[in-house]
């Protein structure tokens, strides 16, 4: 069972020629385990650890070097390539991290989704004076009885 499904893969093992019993070592019981994960992953669209060290090897990183490009931990990159899955939020992180076509793809996508929603910023005004002018000054009022906030005069020095 790999999150509440059941996953069936076909493993190596050691049978006793005796009774039968199935044992696995060490190295099998890895084997198995990563063999699980990546059923789980295929059948979800996720990346298998095979895709991921691939990516990594293609992009000619490190594990660390991968988790710093990501901004991910370090150790969440070595347990996802021996087996431990990744959520589907950190599956298309790497994807549009490591996939220009995806990213490309992705920003093609928002730039649609926000094309006429966005509302041009004015730049704020600035005050200016000249080299002939007094500098201002500003100056914050606060009079009595007006609710609405202090009031900016400008003072010529």
């Amino acid at each position: 069972m790999v999150r509440g499904e059941s996953v069936s893969v076909r493993a190596e093992a050691s049978v006793c020629g005796r009774c039968g019993f199935q044992v696995l070592s060490s190295a099998q019981s890895a084997a198995y385990g990563l063999a699980v994960a990546d059923a789980y992953r295929e059948r979800h669209g996720l990346l298998t650890s095979k895709e991921l060290k691939e990516i990594r090897k293609t992009l000619a990183m490190s594990q660390r070097d991968l988790a710093a490009f990501l901004r991910i931990g370090v150790a969440s990159v070595k347990r996802w390539e021996v087996g431990l899955i990744q959520d589907e939020a950190m599956d298309r992180l790497i994807r549009l991290g490591t996939n220009p076509q995806i990213a490309r793809a992705n920003a093609e996508q928002l730039e649609r989704r926000l094309q006429g929603r966005i509302v041009e910023r004015r730049a704020k005004p600035r005050l200016t004076y000249s080299m002939h002018c007094r500098p201002l000054y500003a100056v914050f009022s606060v009079r009595k009885g007006v609710t609405s906030g202090p009031t900016l005069l400008l003072a010529a020095a």
